[in-house]
């Protein structure tokens, strides 16, 4: 039997349902395994698979559990269902007996959905609005234990539906959440307000569309969840939805992140209630605390029907989130061609730029769908629309490693090679000679890329090569007849780099290629110079054996002789 003691309130918290949604935007097509972690998660942090959000089991619930059980005779026959007990025990004085957590018997006959004792008690004069400590009254424990026949029977004679505490979940609230219908409707048929909202704008509409969303999110995979169970609960919730829709319930509605239930019947791709709400909404295109209206959310959710239900419903294709995305940036980066499609057809503009400069070509090139570059550049994409942050399309390409998407944008697009960003004055060459990545060098090169052009720092591609230590990409240059003493920033040549990080192979390369190391920068630093101040000791040894002795005075003074067979000593200069 549950016991009085440990009645608690309900978790008043839920799960946010947006950043769940980001999540997913971002870590596409998530495992059915962490689902099932999710689900796991959710569950230990007292929520059920419908989101209820309360606490059915009294067992486990807050500090109460600590408390040792009441020793209120008629709170212990109560709990016990012990009828003839109970009418030896109650009086019309003892009807309204409270516990130290100010629990009354009508309380525990209500979460125990005990009709009979309910009648008896309120025959004896019980308060059917009497408040516990915190403030919840019978009708409450009634909804909290699904108990149909005491919550009617409990507003038939006066329960009030409007008496949870000021920004709480209402009582229709709960009953949403608890899915019973019946409760609903006679909370709404007593005059329950559906458009009452909690703490964080959340009304009843919002919590009977992200009911769904959850167990969409957990039960894509059809192994992971009963598809009868998950039919038959879709189609209790969008009862629900239509119950309060019928009851005046306001579709446009904002939490406090701004979220409509439009937003979340999107999210959930609940395509039925999305009708009734879209036909009904004077504001299909409200913005959430991000900037997202439905039309992204349905672009994020790849979900093509549903984007074109919104579109019929006059969604506006061009408005911008906070960070300047339309829903074709969001499209062509999820990768979804047919809305893509979709947008353009609706007039979308394929050049239109976010906050960063990233064109929807961009955003393609990032998602790895050529389908959707090639398409951009068919429809008169601007392929040299370049982000001050991250280049061009065909710069982008190239530092994602995707030979395809640079064959289009170079056959198709034709890209300028050799464009150079106007941050660092990078080409494209830049990010192969970099990682060392030969094979898209040699594509760039094929189609005309020039090797000796010079970033903002006046470096060559050498010297980049050298300063990141890719030998790969110093043979690749090298055998293209570069010249290895050519000096960028500070003077420096490619030999000074090298040694400045310690790359011995590198200055091996180098020098055996024919690098001048007596070459001096601006600040008539030689590479051993250069070796000696970063503490590069092989470098510096290795420097000495290629130039029988060296003697290199410092612009500090300091005098430095080794020789090409170091004793300790001169090790010593290192430590």
């Amino acid at each position: 039997m549950k016991n009085a003691s440990q009645i608690s309130t309900c978790i008043k918290s839920k799960p946010n349902f947006l950043a769940m949604d980001y999540y997913k935007n971002y870590l596409f097509n998530i495992p059915i395994i962490f689902r099932i972690v999710l689900l796991i998660l959710l569950l230990i942090n007292g929520y059920s698979t419908t989101q209820a959000g309360v606490a059915l089991s009294p067992t486990k619930t807050t500090a109460n559990t600590k408390k040792k059980s009441h020793k209120i005779p008629l709170h212990q026959a109560i709990e016990a269902g012990d009828l003839q007990k109970i009418k030896a025990l109650l009086t019309p004085k003892n009807v309204n007996i409270k516990d130290n957590d100010q629990v009354y018997p009508l309380h525990i006959a209500a979460y125990q959905g005990r009709l009979d004792i309910a009648k008896l008690l309120l025959k004896n004069g019980a308060i059917i609005n009497v408040k516990d400590k915190d403030g919840h009254t019978p009708l409450y424990w009634a909804i909290l234990g699904n108990n149909k026949d005491i919550v009617q029977f409990l507003i038939k004679n006066g329960a009030d539906v409007h008496a949870e505490p000021q920004g709480e979940l209402s009582l229709l609230s709960r009953a949403i959440m608890i899915r019973n219908i019946a409760i609903i409707k006679s909370l709404l048929d007593k005059g329950a307000d559906p458009n009452q909202p909690d703490k964080t704008g959340w009304t009843p509409l919002h919590y009977a569309i992200s009911n769904t969303d959850v167990i969409h999110l957990l039960s894509e995979d059809e192994s992971s969840l009963n598809t009868n169970e998950l039919y038959k609960e879709q189609k209790i919730r969008i009862e629900i939805i239509k119950l309060l829709i019928k009851k005046d319930a306001n579709v446009d509605t904002t939490t406090k992140e701004k979220l409509t239930p439009l937003h979340l019947a999107v999210q959930a791709g609940l395509e039925k209630v999305i009708e009734l709400i879209a036909n009904k909404s004077k504001a299909i295109n409200l913005q959430d605390d991000k900037g997202y209206t439905a039309l992204h959310y349905a672009a994020l959710e790849n979900n093509t029907k549903i984007t074109a239900m919104l579109l019929k419903n006059d969604a506006s294709i061009d408005i911008k989130t906070y960070l300047g995305n339309t829903p074709l940036h969001l499209a062509a980066q999820i990768g979804n061609l047919d809305i893509v499609k979709l947008l353009v057809a609706n007039k979308a503009d394929i050049n239109v730029m976010n906050e960063e400069g990233i064109t929807p070509l961009h955003m393609a090139v990032w998602g790895k769908s050529s389908l959707i570059v090639q398409f951009f550049i068919d429809k008169g994409a601007q392929v040299e629309i370049e982000s001050p942050k991250y280049g061009t399309a065909l710069h982008i390409a190239v530092q994602e490693n995707a030979p395809n998407m640079i064959e289009i944008l170079l056959n198709q697009g034709h890209a300028n090679v050799n464009l150079q960003t106007t941050e660092n004055g990078y080409c494209p060459l830049y990010w192969p000679i970099k990682k060392g990545n030969i094979e898209i060098a040699e594509l760039l090169v094929k189609h005309g890329a020039i090797l000796d052009l010079r970033d903002k720092k006046n470096n060559t591609l050498l010297h980049n090569a050298a300063n990141y230590g890719q030998l790969a990409s110093i043979n690749f240059l090298l055998a293209k007849g570069l010249d290895i003493n050519l000096k960028g920033w500070s003077d420096a040549t490619p030999l000074h780099l090298a040694a400045a990080k310690g790359y011995l192979e590198v200055v091996k390369r180098l020098v055996e290629a024919g690098a001048d190391i007596n070459a001096r920068d601006a600040h008539e630093y030689t590479p051993f110079q250069i070796a000696a101040t970063h503490k590069q000791a092989e470098v510096m040894l290795y420097l000495c054996e290629k130039g029988d002795k060296a003697e290199a005075k410092c612009p500090d003074g300091n005098l430095l002789h080794i020789t090409a067979n170091p004793s300790p000593s001169s090790r010593a200069i290192l430590a």
